[in-house]
């Protein structure tokens, strides 16, 4: 018997079959015909989850960064000042040198850190701001403790400036007010009464010298020092006597040398039974004058 035919229909669209138990089956195509739009829900547009990918590298880092921190905290309590031990005090009182040491660190970078503290900066920042101390060495006894060594200004002279009483020491530094016990030193009165500085210098100190020296010698000499006055330049002295006149000084020659000329013109004067009445002027050498 032979097969069945089947005849598609013009404008129909051509079936197709499977084969089954029960004969055959239309089938409809898997495909839709372009031609012909589909009936059902529109579709939708869900939006995408994209998780950041974080690569390996960047953990690494971020773990030794950590790692880093914690040492450096770790290593921060093993060397911190903790204690700051002074010497060579005389006249300044020790915890204030102890609290300008703690200033100083805290001015710094990187604070209490001992291994980081900079000893020699220390150092300076302790003479700036005391004037009575003349230098400063700041060293690491351990990684807990400083050890700070000063040398103090020797307080040699007072120096008046207006109504104003300075302590000078050996090289005319100002060391600051004048006050207490330092009061009886000798007093030089500056008569042009310029401004003064602490921890600057006023005059050089071989003026410092010729003054301390000579207010130390000229009473052997039988005269009583009054007044000691700086004219206009330090190169010269004027000293007020308990005789009522004045000495004129240059002190840019010895004070021995002037005291030996002081004493042959006093002398001469009592020989003569003279008495100055202004002044006896010892400026030139080996030469004196009087009035």
């Amino acid at each position: 018997m032979r097969p069945s035919r089947h005849v598609r229909r013009a404008g129909t669209r051509p079936r197709y079959t499977r084969s089954s138990s029960y004969g055959r089956v239309p089938v409809r195509p898997n495909r839709r015909s372009n031609s012909q739009p589909g009936i059902g829900l529109p579709s939708l547009s869900l939006p995408t989850l994209r998780l950041p990918v974080i690569r390996i590298g960047w953990l690494v880092w971020l773990l030794v960064g950590l790692v880093a921190i914690g040492l450096l905290v770790v290593v921060a309590n093993l060397t911190k000042v903790e204690s700051i031990k002074v010497e060579g005090t005389k006249n300044l009182n020790t915890l204030h040198v102890q609290q300008l040491t703690e200033e100083g660190i805290k001015q710094q970078w990187f604070g209490r850190n001992i291994l980081l503290v900079q000893t020699g900066g220390l150092a300076s920042y302790l003479q700036d701001k005391e004037p009575a101390i003349k230098s400063a060495t700041v060293h690491r006894v351990n990684n807990h403790t400083l050890n700070v060594s000063i040398t103090e200004r020797q307080p040699t002279l007072n120096w008046r400036s207006g109504n104003s009483l300075y302590l000078l020491d050996s090289d005319g530094t100002v060391i600051g007010p004048s006050q207490g016990a330092y009061e009886s030193l000798p007093t030089i009165t500056d008569g042009s009464s310029l401004p003064v500085e602490e921890g600057k210098r006023v005059v050089p100190a071989s003026f410092v010298g010729f003054a301390a020296q000579l207010a130390a010698q000229l009473p052997a000499s039988g005269v009583g020092v009054v007044a000691m006055t700086v004219p206009e330049t330090t190169s010269e002295l004027m000293v007020k006597t308990d005789k009522g006149y004045t000495i004129k000084f240059d002190t840019t020659r010895p004070v021995a040398g002037e005291i030996t000329d002081l004493q042959v013109v006093l002398k001469e004067l009592e020989r003569s039974k003279k008495v100055p009445k202004e002044y006896i002027d010892l400026r030139i050498k080996n030469k004196a004058y009087y009035k």
